[in-house]
């Protein structure tokens, strides 16, 4: 397939990493960005459609990517929810708004009353505000909506509702609600799993290639197509040039993955991050890194994977604490080893980093060439003051 090259300017590239970053961008949230997206309208589209066969939708109220994965993958979910009901009740409230129209006002004691009605015509005694959990669920949900701002808060507080049913709020439905969902070859009832919607589009492995490595933290081998490993072999430079010169990343490939990086500033997640376990994660790669390339205790397979005994990953833990904990944060510094090696591990395999089975975790090569080390006169300071 040939590769178009696009003449990007650095706005265009703003306005990609915007698309990318954004679930949409609204004309009265964001006018500035709006505006410079509706002026790139023509080439955003073909880049978009070309290279990820995602559609851009542009209207008088938001501009939108529609950014459909290859797979869906546990990270995917609304990080805002916390339970199976959060997703419940947010599908009944969408529900709700679709019989209503943009502007509209409704009362909080509406809205839960049409959902009581229509949970419980599909699930007796699935949903009861008497119980202080459902109502903390609830929200959750709305608090989300109005992040979103497909609803807004006209009069009252949506957090009173947490501490008594009673509680009245007025809300308004913004311009926005209708865009939420996507549209579908068919009808939402016809389906039967979530992987059909993800099955309908029509895709040769080029286009696959780039959505996994672009809706992924890490894209492992075994999950690409023979298809897929053919265009990242064959064509791996010129898809790192072209992701270079339309976005603020780089890629990188290993023999068994690749992955995105940027040395720009992102405002969403990546990984490390400010959050301390991020440094605890840095400082065990720093560790793995000397106990394979330097003391040989721990050696790599041919993929450069790192298979240890849950015994040893603990050690590794531990080994981490005792050399670089003085660094962490004081909420990280009073973990037991327990609730440390838990955490580190939800973290890497979060970023796809680690595989566990019940009584192995498998390191992946990204982390084990990686190293995590305080600046010299960081630690001449901690020294300092321990001799002091």
């Amino acid at each position: 397939m040939d590769e178009q090259n696009f003449e990007f300017d650095e706005e265009t590239k703003e306005c990609v990493h915007a698309l990318f970053e954004n679930f949409w961008i609204s004309r009265t949230m964001s006018l500035e960005m709006y505006v410079k997206i509706r002026e790139r309208e023509t080439i955003l589209r073909k880049y978009f459609e070309d290279t990820f066969r995602w559609r851009l939708q542009i209207n008088k109220e938001l501009v939108k990517l529609e950014k459909v994965p290859v797979v869906a993958e546990t990270w995917m979910g609304i990080s805002a929810f916390r339970e199976r009901l959060d997703y419940v009740l947010f599908c009944c409230l969408m529900s709700f708004l679709e019989s209503k129209l943009p502007g509209e006002r409704f009362l909080l004691s509406t809205l839960c009353d049409e959902l009581l009605l229509l949970l419980n015509e599909i699930q007796p005694d699935t949903l009861k505000w008497t119980e202080q959990a459902h109502r903390r669920s609830f929200i959750r949900v709305l608090k989300y909506a109005e992040t979103l701002k497909i609803l807004t808060v006209e009069e009252g507080n949506v957090f009173d509702f947490g501490a008594d049913e009673e509680q009245e709020v007025l809300f308004v439905i913004t311009a926005l609600y209708p865009y939420f969902l996507r549209r579908t070859a068919k009808e939402i009832k016809a389906y039967t799993h979530f992987e059909e919607f993800l099955q309908e589009e029509s895709l040769n492995d080029y286009h696959r290639l780039y959505r996994h490595i672009f809706t992924s933290p890490l894209v492992h081998r075994s999950e690409l197509t023979l298809g897929e490993k053919f265009w990242l072999d064959n064509v791996q430079r010129r898809i790192g040039e072209t992701i270079v010169d339309t976005t603020n990343f780089e890629l990188e490939v290993y023999r068994e993955a690749a992955l995105l990086t940027s040395s720009s500033p992102i405002s969403h997640e990546t990984f490390p991050d400010a959050k301390g376990i991020s440094m605890a994660v840095l400082h065990l790669a720093q560790v793995v890194h000397g106990k394979v390339s330097e003391t040989h205790e721990w050696a790599t397979d041919v993929q450069g994977r790192l298979l240890l005994a849950n015994a040893q990953f603990r050690e590794g833990v531990h080994e981490t604490k005792l050399r670089f904990g003085y660094g962490w944060s004081k909420e990280i510094q009073t973990y037991d080893l327990d609730t440390l090696v838990r955490e580190v591990l939800n973290l890497l395999k979060t970023w796809k980093l680690a595989e566990e089975s019940e009584d192995s975790v498998c390191l992946f090569a990204p982390l084990v060439r990686m190293v995590g080390q305080y600046p010299i006169d960081y630690q001449n300071k901690i020294q300092a003051e321990e001799v002091s």
